[in-house]
């Protein structure tokens, strides 16, 4: 853990975009012959910082990541009013512009998946290929599981008392966590914890979206991944997505929210799949 965070500090880069600082972080493809291969986007989770995704996508060795932490997120600077979800898709694109691309794929987990989507929506010649993991079609129509879940969504106490977060992440994460919570703690554990102020704006802007009446014009290539005892976002919603987008592949791991954790080399694996397929497209700088 330790070690993957002083990787992060020490690489770690802030870009301004309009009136907001935002932390990014470059994993350079460990083959130079990947090199001109289009580079990864990751939109994070809900409240979640760069470190928290960088395990998972140093599995992915063989391509360029691009990591951010978007705005109230991890170290990026604060809003001065709440952000829509167009407004937070905006800062996306104009931060892989300020890295020197001009086209990505697109990996959007959880609340992230929601951002990735609009982010597709609002440009879709800037994305080349697009995964979804544990996402759904917007907080304002997604298929919600237990009641005690979505209250710990709303009031993330989890973040801020430790002995809280270790008594309720198996019930919160489900699958794998319910064996070895210890993995949900090590994942919590790696993130900067986010304001109450970030939280909610990330929170409200996902309130008021939906993606369901402009999915069917998305023709992207697209991989959705699920995980089969999914608490947060159960993986019917993941089942609606894949039946509205018009190229859509659905996997469905035996697994819970946290598949990117406890899951982490065989969705590794299915993702390289996928962006292996790509034609060879190369990212030119802008």
């Amino acid at each position: 853990m330790m070690r993957q965070r002083l990787m992060v500090r020490a690489a770690e880069r802030y870009q301004k975009i309009d009136n907001h600082k935002i932390r990014t972080y470059v994993r350079h493809a460990d083959n130079k012959k990947k090199s001109n291969a289009v580079p990864l986007l990751v939109c994070n989770g809900l409240g979640m910082s760069i470190e928290t995704i960088v395990p998972f996508t140093e599995l992915l060795a063989n391509r360029t990541i691009i990591h951010f932490d978007a705005p109230a997120v991890g170290k990026s600077s604060l809003p001065s009013i709440p952000l829509s979800l167009p407004a937070y898709a905006d800062i996306t694109i104009k931060v892989i512009e300020a890295l020197g691309y001009d086209k990505v794929d697109l990996l959007g987990i959880s609340w992230g998946g929601i951002l990735a989507q609009e982010v597709t929506r609002k440009y879709p010649d800037k994305i080349n290929k697009l995964i979804l993991a544990v996402t759904s079609a917007g907080y304002g129509v997604t298929i919600p599981g237990p009641l005690h879940v979505m209250m710990e969504l709303t009031f993330p106490m989890r973040y801020f008392n430790r002995f809280y977060r270790e008594f309720i992440s198996a019930h919160l994460y489900g699958g794998t966590v319910h064996d070895r919570p210890r993995l949900a703690n090590e994942h919590d554990r790696r993130n900067i914890d986010p304001s109450m102020y970030g939280y909610y704006s990330q929170l409200m802007a996902s309130r008021s979206w939906a993606s369901t009446p402009w999915l069917h014009t998305v023709k992207h290539q697209t991989l959705i991944i699920a995980g089969r005892d999914d608490p947060i976002i159960p993986s019917v919603n993941q089942k609606i997505l894949a039946s509205l987008l018009p190229n859509a592949t659905l996997e469905i791991i035996n697994c819970g929210h946290l598949l990117m954790v406890t899951k982490a080399a065989e969705v590794s694996e299915l993702v390289k799949e996928f962006l292996r397929k790509t034609s060879a497209v190369k990212a030119k700088a802008v």
